[in-house]
Formats: C-alpha cells, sequence, structure tokens
C-alpha cells in the first residue's frame, strides 16, 4: 500500500489491486482493474476540479467509468 500526495489537498493510495484518488479527505474516484468509479455527489468547485485532473493521470482506454455515490466508493475501499 503506497500514499501520494499529487497536491494540495490531492492524495492517491494505491493498494496493488486499485487505486484511489481523494480530494481533500474525500474518496472521489477509484480505479480497479478496468472499472472506474467516479463520484455523483457535488463537494465543491476545487473538488470538481480534482476529479477532473484525477481522469488524466490514468490511461482510461478501454475502461468503463461509472458514476456513483461517495458512500460506494467508501464501502469499496
Amino acid at each position: 500500500m503506497r500514499i501520494e500526495k499529487l497536491g494540495n489537498n490531492k492524495t492517491r493510495l494505491n493498494t496493488g489491486t486499485a487505486s484511489v484518488y481523494f480530494s481533500y479527505n474525500t474518496p472521489v474516484v477509484l480505479v480497479k482493474g478496468k472499472q472506474v468509479y467516479v463520484t455523483e455527489d457535488y463537494y465543491s468547485k476545487t473538488t470538481s476540479r480534482h476529479i477532473t485532473e484525477f481522469l488524466t493521470f490514468e490511461d482510461f482506454e478501454g475502461r468503463v467509468i461509472n458514476k456513483i455515490p461517495t458512500a460506494k466508493i467508501e464501502e469499496m475501499l
């Protein structure tokens, strides 16, 4: 397991089988295999910008992007 600071209030947790991106202390993107889960919840303009940035960090070709509530992302951790 590895925690990486990506910038102010932006963090990535690599578990070996998944990457979880946090804006502030909230998990907003989960990448697991070919599945990408993005929160459908709105928090702030800054968190929305973080999500957009996170989606540029990985190669998403051939992956399915699913919008789900943050609570579901938390359950999947």
